[in-house]
C-alpha cells in the first residue's frame, strides 16, 4: 500500500513544488484532480489529451520527484439536470480517456444529484432550492 495525497489540497502550489512538497511530507503517490468541482490546478486535461509529449512530460516530472500518479479524480455534479451536469459529463469522459492514455487504473469520482423528475433543472437534493 502507498500513502497518497489529494493534490487540491496543495493547490496553490504550481506543480512541481506541489510534487517535491508531497514527497517531502512522506507521500509515494498523488491524486490529481481533473476538473468539475476542482480547479485543476495540477492538471491541463484538453492539453495531456492533445499529445502524447505533453502526457510523458507530465509523468516524468512526477517521477523525478519520486511519486507515482496513483487516481485521477473527477468529482462533480455529472447526474444534474442542467448545462452544469453536461459540462460536468464532458470531464467525466474525458478524464477516462485519459486515465486509459495514462494507464491509470483508478478515477475517484462523486456522481452529484439528479432530478426529482423528467422536467426538473436542479439537482433534487434537501438542502438545494
Amino acid at each position: 500500500m502507498r500513502l497518497c495525497l489529494m493534490t487540491d489540497s496543495l493547490g496553490a502550489l504550481p506543480f512541481e513544488e506541489m510534487l517535491h512538497t508531497s514527497k517531502s511530507l512522506g507521500y509515494e503517490s498523488v491524486e490529481i484532480a481533473t476538473g468539475n468541482w476542482s480547479t485543476a490546478p495540477h492538471l491541463d486535461l484538453d492539453a495531456l489529451l492533445e499529445g502524447e509529449k505533453k502526457r510523458n512530460e507530465f509523468i516524468e516530472t512526477m517521477e523525478k520527484a519520486g511519486l507515482q500518479l496513483e487516481a485521477l479524480n473527477c468529482s462533480g455534479s455529472q447526474l444534474a439536470p442542467n448545462e452544469e451536469g453536461k459540462a460536468h459529463q464532458l470531464v467525466v469522459e474525458k478524464t477516462l480517456k485519459l486515465a486509459e492514455q495514462l494507464n491509470v487504473k483508478k478515477i475517484i469520482m462523486m456522481s452529484g444529484l439528479p432530478g426529482g423528475n423528467p422536467n426538473d433543472t436542479s439537482p433534487n437534493w434537501i438542502t438545494t432550492s
